[in-house]
């Protein structure tokens, strides 16, 4: 066993940098009140005309501190942090002509700002976007207070406003919300799909023989990728962790300079996966937080993007400790799902491998975590079922983890987990650090709340394949078919958080 990479993210994608403008496409500005005047109460109006008959229509904005936009007098986007861009649809809010882009934005201290973007598409696939520039009118609010609702509607005169002040253009240096919303982001969310030529990342420390070539940098306008898995086509699909949605990539050629990654959103209503597998035409989902549990999404009309999802087995859980991975069984028709120790079973499990009377009985007084941590949490811990493709028989395989991240399957079907540490357990009696696990049928490896966790040489109980020592257990993976060198081409391959390693075992 030895690090393999020394990673910047779990993910082996990169979350800091902001990837360059789209050639040929206007700059978004952030703007806020012209004429040299100050207001923590703005008002913008930008009017633009629409001709022809429209396919789509796609609006995303933020500000520093809170806005609400509305088009054409009706109410389209609010949105209170400016970290985060906010995005919708507003096809039918446009009509032939004449239309309104209106603002009310406001400011609580600082440097303030505005910005927005707005990709219309015609029936001939003719796209033109609208961005905030100078061009866009403003007033202070603050001291207009008798504007009325007529300052909302296309006839209005504005010919008393201002003309806005330009802070500088989106992902520009030296701006405090550079980091956070970029041209890429913008564009996303505004219906754009952004590209990124690959570039060799000499951050990464490899050993001799591999090449780590950095695809695309996440931005935040796509919130964090916490899973990644192959899609249909040779794609790959990767699920934020809050509520940004799925996204399909697909990857630039390895070594191929002039060739671009390019990132689509999925028109699926589904996030949160910490699970992500590609099986049976269907992509399954396992969603973490809010509807917890195994989704099935399909592709409805034929153009490789799935956008219907089905809800197949609620799983009762959330955050780190919550339901994770989903992977094909050796059968090649069901599946396998994992989940940490603070997810209980589904409901109906039909049948165990393992012996369901695991009560808790212990000879030494349990003392529960000092911290309230997993206090009151009882077996089996995290566990590990297997489900038809419907996600209705549900069969217990193994039990008794902490928090195992994700599964993967030797070439002979023999099932391997990673499973987490207690950090705050370190030196105590108690402490099991970071391992492998061969998760074999009836398994149980012991995992108890507080000091009650089972030592290795319990007969009850599986010892480790391998410790790892201390870490935060991610994904894990083997390398059959990669083009390693040699001896890393059967390796299992374990990401740990923590330390941004990889490990080949």
């Amino acid at each position: 066993m030895k690090p393999l990479f020394s990673l910047l993210a779990s993910l082996a994608i990169g979350l800091a940098t902001t990837p360059p403008a789209f050639a040929d496409e206007p700059v978004a500005q952030w703007i806020w009140l012209g004429g040299g005047e100050n207001s923590s109460q703005v008002a913008f109006r930008k009017t633009f005309t629409v001709s022809g008959e429209i396919k789509e229509a796609r609006i995303a904005a933020t500000c520093d501190n809170g806005f609400t936009l509305s088009v054409n007098g009706q109410k389209a986007l609010a949105g209170k942090a400016w970290e985060r861009l906010e995005s919708g649809d507003i096809t039918k809010m446009l009509k032939p002509g004449v239309n309104l882009v209106s603002v009310d934005a406001t400011d609580e201290g600082g440097l303030a700002g505005f910005i927005a973007r707005i990709d219309v598409t015609d029936k001939s696939g003719k796209k033109t976007s609208i961005v905030t520039d100078k061009s866009w009118r403003s007033i202070n609010k603050k001291d207009n207070t008798t504007l009325g609702k007529d300052w909302q509607s296309a006839s209005y005169n504005d010919s008393s406003w201002k003309e806005s002040r330009e802070i500088g253009a989106v992902g520009q240096g030296g701006l405090p919300w550079s980091n956070a919303v970029t041209a890429a982001g913008l564009a996303l969310a505004a219906g754009e799909a952004p590209t990124l030529k690959a570039v060799v990342d000499k951050s990464v420390n490899a050993p001799e023989g591999f090449r780590v070539e950095k695809l695309f940098d996440v931005p935040s306008g796509m919130g964090s990728w916490v899973s990644l898995s192959n899609y249909s086509d040779g794609r790959l699909v990767a699920s934020d962790q809050g509520d940004s949605g799925l996204f399909v990539i697909q990857p630039a050629p390895i070594g191929d300079k002039a060739a671009e990654t390019v990132i689509e959103k999925l028109p699926v209503e589904l996030s949160s996966a910490q699970g992500l597998l590609w099986a049976h035409d269907s992509l399954y989902v396992v969603v973490n937080g809010g509807k917890s549990g195994l989704h099935r999404a399909v592709d409805t009309d034929g153009d490789g993007l799935v956008d219907k999802a089905d809800y197949l087995m609620p799983v009762s859980g959330g955050g780190e400790h919550g339901p994770h991975a989903v992977i094909l069984a050796p059968d090649g028709k069901s599946l396998l799902i994992d989940a940490g120790n603070h997810t209980k079973l589904p409901d109906a499990i039909a049948t165990s491998r393992v012996p369901m009377n695991w009560g808790e009985d212990h000879l030494l007084p349990r003392r529960w975590d000092a911290n309230g941590h997993a206090a009151g949490v009882l077996a089996p811990g995290g566990w590990i079922i297997q489900t038809d493709a419907l996600g209705k028989e549900r069969e217990l395989i193994s039990m008794g983890y902490r928090n195992q991240y994700d599964i993967a399957l030797n070439a002979d079907g023999e099932l391997f987990t990673y499973d987490a540490d207690m950090e705050w357990d370190l030196g105590s009696p108690w402490y099991r650090p970071t391992r492998v696990s061969h998760a074999t049928s009836g398994s149980e490896f012991g995992w108890r709340s507080g000091t009650g966790k089972w030592p290795t040489y319990y007969e009850d109980s599986l010892p480790p394949v391998v410790d790892i020592g201390p870490g935060s257990p991610v994904g894990v993976t083997f390398g059959y078919g990669a083009k390693y060198p040699e001896k890393f081409q059967k390796a299992l391959y374990l990401l740990d958080w923590t330390y941004s390693t990889i490990y080949a075992v």
